[in-house]
């Protein structure tokens, strides 16, 4: 509903959840861009573009997360 123009429509039966204002806090960013596209094809590519940008930070991520730590056992001293 949201992403066909029927946005409060979609609040008001999300709001029926406890976590429905929830789901349009986090997703609403990509709920408009979906929105904005003009037919299917545009939302696959947009689609296509998040899942690249969520991957790649996912890896660096990992990546810093496999880091070791700045401090030494001198440091403790």
């Amino acid at each position: 509903m949201y992403i066909v123009g029927f946005k409060e429509a979609a609040r008001f039966y999300l709001n029926k959840f406890s976590w429905g204002h929830s789901f349009l806090e986090l997703n609403g960013e990509l709920l408009d861009k979906y929105a904005s596209c003009k037919d299917g094809k545009e939302v696959i590519e947009v689609q296509t573009l998040y899942i690249k940008e969520e991957q790649e930070k996912l890896a660096h991520n990992k990546n810093v997360d496999m880091l070791p730590p700045s401090s030494s056992s001198d440091d403790d001293s």
